[in-house]
């Protein structure tokens, strides 16, 4: 997606003199994506990510997860939870979980309990403290 938005980009201005919010509109065009997030704290203010793990519950069905963003930059939640009959689960909990609160409350359903819960796996969002991005059922 980037690489098509980039280009757009390109064509769009080409020997013109754009403005930031017309990088950040034919990014968000280009791209079918609401990036407003993205662009307040990346470019726009010197905010910080610090998402948590902060309780896991296991229920009947599955598990129930409370996430807490603990800074002031706001970002969607990669939430990795593995099983333990061996199964992996991913979701992705958009950034607008963060629109009234810094807390979040989310329920997985799972055929087996949850032993870990991790949100952002692949180190894709600068978050200043991934220690606790991990929780662990054996801890």
């Amino acid at each position: 997606r980037f690489d098509e938005a980039w280009s757009e980009y390109i064509r769009r201005w080409v020997f013109k003199a754009p403005r930031p919010a017309d990088f950040y509109r034919t990014m968000e065009d280009s791209s079918g994506v609401d990036l407003q997030w993205f662009f307040r704290g990346f470019f726009e203010a010197p905010m910080q990510l610090d998402q948590a793990v902060a309780d896991v519950k296991q229920t009947k069905k599955g598990v129930r997860v409370k996430f807490v963003n603990l800074a002031d930059w706001v970002c969607p939640v990669d939430v990795t939870i593995t099983c333990a009959d061996g199964t992996v689960h991913s979701y992705k909990l958009p950034v607008t979980i963060w629109a009234w609160s810094s807390s979040h409350s989310q329920s997985f359903v799972l055929d087996s309990n949850a032993i870990k819960v991790e949100i952002d796996t692949e180190n894709a969002y600068p978050d200043i403290n991934t220690k606790n991005n991990v929780w662990n059922a054996l801890q």
